[in-house]
């Protein structure tokens, strides 16, 4: 009787085993579709939207990538040895090169490089800091063709609850 009853928890037990391990395919069968899902064209665009569009397409050309280096140069980061690389972003301030970013990016670093929107990369170096507004200045040496500054408007006649829009990073870094 116990040789039997043995038998029959193996037997539950193999068939349970089955049943978890068939079950993916099964579901797969019966749930999956079998032609692709249709898309649906993009519909017309909100005033707010095309906006919003407008300042990003206007000001991104204007916003860069700042790296510096943390106890090195740029050419020793990564080796063992090397510091490590802080980065962050920045925007063009004015056509001399001068280029507003954080200063938690440039803080402690040994040496600086920019990368413009068109992918041209030029040293810099820091003209100032503000660490309690987490703010910096860095001017760029040689970085060729310096885009547009950014566009700068008033506070003085702001309005709570206007939209307030941060270009951070068109790179799809970090």
């Amino acid at each position: 009787m116990e040789n039997r009853f043995n038998r029959f928890i193996l037997l539950t037990i193999a068939v349970l085993l089955a049943i978890i391990a068939a079950r993916p395919y099964v579901f797969d069968r019966l749930y999956s579709a079998t032609e692709p899902r249709p898309v649906d064209a993009r519909g017309d665009l909100a005033e707010y939207e095309r906006a919003t569009i407008g300042i990003f397409d206007r000001e991104s050309p204007s916003v860069v990538q700042v790296a510096g280096t943390v106890g090195g140069d740029l050419s020793e980061a990564g080796e063992e040895g090397g510091g490590g690389v802080k980065s962050g972003t920045g925007f063009i301030w004015d056509r001399a090169g001068h280029i507003v970013t954080n200063n938690h990016v440039v803080q402690g670093t040994g040496s600086l490089v920019v990368r413009l929107a068109s992918g041209e990369v030029g040293k810099a170096d820091i003209v100032g800091t503000t660490p309690d507004y987490d703010l910096a200045v860095i001017h760029i040496t040689n970085g060729g063709q310096i885009p547009a500054p950014i566009i700068v408007g008033s506070s003085a006649d702001l309005k709570v609850g206007q939209s307030a829009f941060a270009i951070g990073n068109p790179f799809g870094l970090d």
